[in-house]
């Protein structure tokens, strides 16, 4: 029983290290690639699609401020929020657009630039830059499709 017992107890006891080990190397800066954490999308059933490109207020640390020469990088006030009351009228009249919310700073990446310019340099935001487009794209071909528009 006691032989039962420690195994039992050593099994545990590697698996709680294991766990405390792997826990203590995870380190907040690291970029885990979850880039729908920075875009919000929304399937619409009219033929509207709705992008607010950069007023978003997340800077992740693990991707470079653009410094370069001429980058914009002011949050736009207004864009998010215009997105958002349009929407909110829509549904009280029974109908959704199709959203996509940056959420992410204009001072991390412009998405509504080119790739090349939009992250001055610092090719670690390429991916979410196409996922944006990507979806930009998606969603016109859906709209097309859906609405023969």
């Amino acid at each position: 029983m006691m032989n039962a017992f420690s195994q039992y107890f050593g099994r545990v006891l590697l698996v709680g290290i294991a766990l405390i080990f792997c826990s203590c190397n995870l380190n907040q800066d690291t970029p885990i690639n979850q880039w729908n954490d920075f875009i919000e999308v929304r399937k619409g059933t009219i033929p509207l699609l709705l992008v607010a490109a950069h007023g978003g207020d997340l800077k992740p640390q693990w991707i470079a401020d653009r410094a370069c020469s001429g980058a914009v990088v002011t949050q736009d006030q207004y864009t998010l929020g215009i997105a958002l009351q349009i929407e909110q009228e829509l549904n009280r009249m029974g109908f959704q657009p199709y959203m996509i919310l940056a959420k992410i700073h204009r001072v991390k990446v412009d998405l509504n630039r080119s790739l090349v310019t939009s992250h001055c340099d610092d090719d670690t935001s390429n991916e979410l830059w196409e996922l944006f487009h990507s979806q930009i794209a998606a969603f016109r071909e859906e709209v097309i499709q859906k609405h023969q528009h």
